[in-house]
């Protein structure tokens, strides 16, 4: 993952949350990574069930513009 990960953690921790008094950037950091993933792991198993050309390299677009943004390396 790159920095753009870091960043939005960053984000996290300067965000007003009631309640919440401490997230830990760690805990952010592996969360969207986590978010990250299955979220690829979702686009890869609709890859597999796709029979529509059009649809097919749509999501590999996508796949690839995602790992791309968040530094996902193969």
């Amino acid at each position: 993952m790159n920095e753009k990960i870091k960043e939005l953690a960053i984000q996290v921790q300067r965000t007003e949350m009631p309640g919440v008094l401490f997230v830990h950037p760690e805990f952010v950091e592996k969360f969207a990574e986590l978010l990250v993933n299955e979220t690829l792991e979702k686009l890869h198993k609709t890859l597999d069930d796709s029979h529509d050309v059009r649809v097919f390299e749509g999501l590999r677009l996508a796949q690839a513009v995602i790992k791309e943004h968040f530094g996902v390396e193969e």
